[in-house]
């Protein structure tokens, strides 16, 4: 007597057993494992961290002066088919150097934060006064860049949790300078594995969730999981990205728990 097989479950029917039962979608997805379980709700993977509107014409008056004196220029992120799309320039990197691709070092060194500002940074007054506010109420700031996407593009979906798994010591948050509500964060669960790609090549993966992120106010990410990036308007999309020793009280927003 031969058993019918199971037809595979439609990514429709699958988003739909994900917003009603999610633990059954995490035992049908044997892929969606560890860090790339997103947090629960939701929104708490992507959201505000504080009430705090920085003003946008400051950071865009930032964002022309470093781009229009930096000596190294922006630096290309994209490989191949993805050169001259996405785009980084360094303002604090590991021992102060130009570090465009996220890379794994120690957070703490000789008793003290490793990373150091650029030469890029000396153009970007309004940016540091953020960045020294956000120090004043007991953060640690590590790598710190402006990230641009230009229009009509998309980042596939990766995840960084090569650097974000210490998730209690650090976080990833954005900045958004110039944006439109045509840019959009994803997030995804993966469909397959490729185990021999490089790292933003490792996870096919569909969405479950997007948000625009608004100009001007400090939005944490999580990046553990898979996200992706899409910018579908006509700007060039450029974000301040800041990865951030957490605060107890950023961990209790992030966890919803005393930490």
């Amino acid at each position: 007597m031969w058993k019918r097989r199971r037809q595979p479950m439609s990514e429709e029917q699958f988003l739909q057993l994900y917003k009603t039962d999610f633990p059954a979608a995490l035992r049908l997805n044997k892929l969606w494992r560890g860090d790339l379980i997103p947090h629960l709700p939701i929104t708490k993977n992507i959201f505000c961290l504080n009430d705090k509107s920085y003003d946008i014409e400051k950071l865009k008056e930032d964002l022309e002066f470093v781009v229009t004196n930096t000596e190294t220029g922006w630096e290309d992120k994209g490989k191949e088919d993805k050169a001259n799309i996405w785009k980084s320039i360094t303002l604090k990197g590991y021992q102060g150097k130009i570090q465009p691709f996220l890379e794994l070092h120690n957070l703490v060194e000789n008793s003290s934060n490793p990373y150091k500002y650029t030469d890029n940074m000396k153009y970007c007054n309004y940016i540091r006064e953020i960045l020294n506010e956000i120090e004043k109420n007991g953060s640690e700031i590590y790598l710190v860049r402006l990230l641009s996407l230009v229009p009509g593009k998309w980042i596939g979906f990766h995840t960084d949790n090569s650097v974000f798994k210490d998730k209690m010591n650090i976080i990833r948050c954005h900045i958004p300078i110039v944006t439109h509500t045509k840019c959009q964060m994803f997030l995804g669960y993966p469909t397959s594995y490729f185990p021999k790609q490089q790292q933003m090549n490792m996870y096919k993966a569909n969405p479950f969730f997007n948000c625009h992120l608004d100009a001007g106010r400090l939005w944490y990410t999580n990046v553990n999981c898979l996200h992706a990036v899409e910018n579908k308007s006509d700007i060039v999309r450029v974000h301040l990205v800041v990865d951030i020793k957490p605060t107890k009280e950023m961990l209790q927003k992030i966890y919803g728990k005393s930490c």
